[in-house]
């Protein structure tokens, strides 16, 4: 009787292992399903030569070796994207659902988000766009950046609305602290780091353009000229 009742409680042991490995899967599934799908059907409706997914600069970069050797820009974004290749980030790797509702704090401190729309843009002029998708949360929004090196597509840090606006074409974008603090940005990476650096500022009343002091009049055309590049567009995930 006694290995009867040991058998039957490894039995219970193992279907309990069975059941909780089982609902692990489950809730990946539909982690993937709730965000991987949605950029699906809106990735498969678009082609690469089309200004909404890749610039007109440069719509087909090919990558020169590797493992996606051969394949277009476009194409290494979209196994990314259909959940066929990982996310590396500082933390980790991670699948495309799993990345875009992090519950990693060093990624994400803002809890659950929903995808909202996404836009490539060469954002570091490299030749190669980035992928940036808006997430939100109630009348919060971030930013999640993909961008790929090395054979490697790499995430970040979600960015704050405030420190990521009016991105234009170009790659630039502007950042806002208050009336009196602002400043005009471009991104640089290295691997798993994302850095933001300073083209243009006006902290305190005191202006700046590529670091050194400037006048008012001087900063006001430098804005201008910034306010005149054309917008992205971002393209909205049903």
């Amino acid at each position: 009787m006694a290995k009867r009742k040991k058998k039957s409680g490894i039995g219970i042991a193992l279907f309990s292992i069975i059941i909780l490995v089982g609902a692990i899967y489950v809730g990946y599934y539909f982690l993937e399903k709730q965000y991987g799908d949605k950029i699906k059907e809106t990735i498969t409706t678009t082609e690469p030569t089309t200004k909404s997914f890749i610039s007109d600069d440069s719509p087909y970069v090919t990558i020169e070796d590797g493992d996606y050797k051969g394949m277009t820009i476009y194409k290494v974004y979209k196994e990314v994207l259909l959940g066929n290749s990982d996310i590396k980030t500082a933390t980790g790797e991670y699948k495309i659902g799993e990345y875009l509702n992090s519950k990693d704090t060093e990624i994400n401190d803002l809890g659950e988000v929903n995808v909202n729309s996404y836009t490539s843009v060469d954002m570091d002029n490299d030749g190669t766009d980035e992928i940036i998708f808006k997430l939100l949360k109630g009348e919060e929004c971030v930013y999640a950046v993909l961008h790929f090196t090395n054979d490697v597509v790499y995430g970040y840090k979600y960015i704050n609305n405030r420190n990521l606006l009016e991105l234009k074409t170009d790659g630039s974008y502007s950042a806002s602290s208050g009336a009196e603090a602002s400043q005009v940005l471009k991104m640089t990476f290295n691997e798993t780091v994302l850095n933001q650096n300073e083209v243009g500022s006006l902290f305190e009343g005191k202006y700046k353009i590529n670091g050194l002091e400037t006048t008012k009049e001087e900063y006001d055309k430098f804005i201008k000229s910034q306010n005149d590049k054309t917008s992205v567009s971002f393209i909205e995930i049903n």
